[in-house]
């Protein structure tokens, strides 16, 4: 059997990033009440999860050893257990069951040599060669529940139904796995015990991370990408139930509970000066410049955009193919297009190339006749900067990794917060376009 096992760096071709992909392992019990969060931002919190109320478990989960002054960190798993021993017919099958068998290539209906194992916190991955098989994992994390066969078939369907957006060609279907005769088989007649994504599998020698690393990306590849993207926010969904995501108090909301979750890494992640230099201008922003969240909702610039927006989720084909967006939380997804092309913006600069950073700036400016941009870049390449500061710190503190892994997640980390720093202390947009 030939299998072979990755690190997670890019699926489709195997990416692990994201808003959640270390911070939804997080959970949070007990400790202090998230910062300055009022009840009008409780109410707001409330109508994001659907009109129900958020308990203090399902706010931040996670699976560290807590910090100083974060609380009680609990680490939540589900129990795994084998259903049926080798050899034998399954009735029914558990998620490392399944990982088991999609490794091997003679469990694929069409001709497979190896397979190429991947695993992002919320699915496993599976590249056969001509098409990639995504299998998502029984996990709640309370803004994420994908713990029955019936939940996992709606996301998979919701996946399929999002990223077509941007990449149809490579989304081509959601399929069942069923058992027949005791064994499971892909797209079988029988009953689903699970369900995969379906999907084109690119050269992944052209996924961003590896085109920068070669030294190919170029100002019209970067183009290209922006060109792709004016039109899918002209097209997105907005208005009623997409709207209020653009709003300063869901912003505060989330850039209070930036400052919550990470104060335990003050000293550790982020000096105390930076850390209180960026809270204190980040609050100045909403002090000083809080109508032009409103006024851009008036505008219609808050679309259902991609929501995960950097190059690893970015293939530099013609057209490029830009893939894997947040498909199971509005909030995550729902936003300003600011957020979403700040990300890009904030990780081309993060990775050494502050002149395609610029660049996506003045192209997407020259293309969408968004002025308003410019008012917005940096106080969103500030919030993007620090997320990935978060989950860097979250995943350094994860006893599951080496010592020497968690010591280059914390430096990660201190690189995240330094270039937030650097956005929030450059006055007004000079620092993205300086």
């Amino acid at each position: 059997m030939a299998v072979v096992v990755s690190a997670p760096v890019g699926w489709l071709s195997g990416s692990c990033s994201g808003i959640v992909s270390a911070a939804c392992l997080y959970q949070y019990r007990g400790g202090k009440v998230p910062r300055r969060k009022s009840s009008t931002l409780r109410s707001q919190e409330n109508s994001l999860s659907g009109g129900r109320d958020v308990a203090p478990e399902r706010q931040f989960r996670g699976a560290i050893d807590p910090p100083p002054l974060m609380g009680k960190l609990v680490f939540r798993t589900l129990a795994v257990r084998r259903l049926y021993a080798p050899g034998e017919p399954m009735t029914s099958l558990d998620h490392s069951g399944l990982v088991e068998l999609m490794k091997d290539p003679a469990f694929y209906p069409h001709d497979v040599q190896e397979v190429e194992y991947l695993q992002t916190h919320v699915s496993s991955v599976f590249l056969t060669g001509p098409l990639a098989y995504k299998l998502k994992k029984p996990v709640d994390f309370g803004f994420l529940d994908f713990t029955t066969v019936e939940l996992r078939k709606n996301f998979c369907q919701k996946e399929l139904e999002l990223n077509r957006r941007l990449a149809p060609s490579v989304y081509l279907r959601v399929e069942p796995i069923t058992v027949e005769d005791g064994h499971p088989v892909l797209g079988g007649p029988g009953p689903a015990v699970d369900w995969v994504v379906v999907m084109q599998q690119l050269d992944q020698r052209r996924l961003g991370p590896r085109v920068l690393e070669r030294g190919e990306l170029s100002v019209e590849m970067i183009e290209s990408v922006v060109d792709v993207l004016v039109p899918f926010y002209r097209a997105a969904k907005t208005g009623p139930g997409v709207d209020e995501f653009g709003a300063m108090e869901v912003v505060k909301f989330n850039t209070d509970e930036n400052f919550e979750q990470t104060e335990g890494y003050v000293g550790s992640a982020i000096p105390r000066g930076e850390y209180d230099d960026i809270m204190s201008a980040t609050d100045r922003f909403y002090e000083e410049k809080g109508g032009i969240f409103h006024r851009r909702i008036e505008e219609g610039w808050t679309r259902e955009c991609h929501g995960d927006l950097h190059l690893g989720n970015i293939f530099f084909e013609t057209p490029p193919v830009i893939f894997d967006c947040i498909d199971f939380n509005e909030r995550f997804r729902c936003s300003d297009v600011a957020v979403d092309l700040a990300f890009l913006v904030m990780d081309l600069d993060f990775q050494g190339v502050p002149d395609l950073a610029r660049r996506v700036v003045e192209h997407y400016v020259d293309r969408a006749g968004d002025e308003g941009f410019l008012e917005m870049v940096d106080f969103y390449c500030c919030y993007r900067a620090y997320v990935r500061g978060k989950i860097a710190c979250f995943t350094s503190s994860d006893p599951a990794l080496s010592p020497a892994e968690q010591e280059r997640q914390l430096g990660l980390a201190r690189e995240y917060f330094h270039l937030a720093h650097r956005y929030a202390t450059a006055g007004g947009h000079g620092r993205v376009l300086s």
